[in-house]
């Protein structure tokens, strides 16, 4: 910012909003329409268990630059 690149870190900061929105609302879409669930198989555990968590810590990166 010191040396007046403000209006590209605000554009680099609107890129990483939306492609994180995209990438949990992509997420929440595959939630919907798997043909399995966590209770189903060591994969459904593994599935669920892992994009759970990413997506867990992906909101809260969002959330934490919606407050820059």
């Amino acid at each position: 910012m010191k040396r007046g690149l403000k209006s590209r870190m605000i554009e680099n900061l609107g890129q990483i909003v939306s492609s994180t929105g995209l990438f949990l609302s992509l997420q929440l879409k595959e939630y919907t329409f798997a043909f399995f669930t966590i209770s189903d198989s060591m994969y459904g555990t593994t599935f669920y268990t892992a994009t759970g968590l990413h997506g867990i810590h992906v909101g809260f990166a969002l959330l934490g630059y919606s407050y820059v």
